[in-house]
């Protein structure tokens, strides 16, 4: 339904419901979101990995708007080499290190299939709706993964439930 709805929408309120237009960028910000705020029991800031992502969606949207629609083959390909650049950037080579860069890749491939998804609607209140939409999730997520964060065995769930996403993400 809100997908429906979405479609027929454009301006701010399109903006707003995008991510809930299908699941796939509603599924990297809430990822992302999550291990933000896991991330800060390791002594690390939340708001890093959330800045990257919204950082990247920006850029993601820039290249959709310039005219860059990849294929789905070139979509995996370069979500691949990003996420294997920014694990290979730190040391050790740990998902917790590179998040910032792993959340700027994610968030840049967000950006450029709702670009690509909303050719036609790319203005500054569609936009400025997406990005609220966005950070709202993410400032959502990002709390409930510090609530996960004090437990072990809910931090290595949330990491197994994570690379699955992430993979589903990649291939789907």
């Amino acid at each position: 339904m809100v997908a429906h709805t979405a479609q027929q929408l454009d301006g701010w309120w399109g903006g707003v419901l995008d991510p809930f237009d299908g699941f796939g960028v509603l599924l990297a910000i809430v990822v992302v979101g999550l291990l933000a705020g896991i991330s800060s029991h390791a002594g690390r800031e939340p708001w890093i990995p959330t800045s990257a992502f919204m950082i990247g969606v920006m850029g993601g949207l820039v290249v959709a708007a310039a005219g860059f629609q990849p294929s789905v083959a070139q979509t995996l390909m370069i979500g691949a080499a990003l996420v294997g650049a920014a694990l290979l950037s730190v040391d050790p080579p740990r998902i917790s290190n590179s998040l910032p860069f792993t959340a700027l890749a994610i968030g840049a491939l967000a950006g450029v299939t709702v670009g690509v998804n909303n050719a036609d609607q790319l203005g500054g209140r569609f936009i400025i709706g997406l990005l609220f939409t966005t950070a709202i999730v993410l400032a959502c997520s990002s709390v409930a993964g510090a609530g996960i964060g004090r437990s072990v065995a809910a931090r290595r769930t949330v990491a197994v439930l994570a690379s699955i996403t992430a993979v589903g993400l990649l291939l789907g």
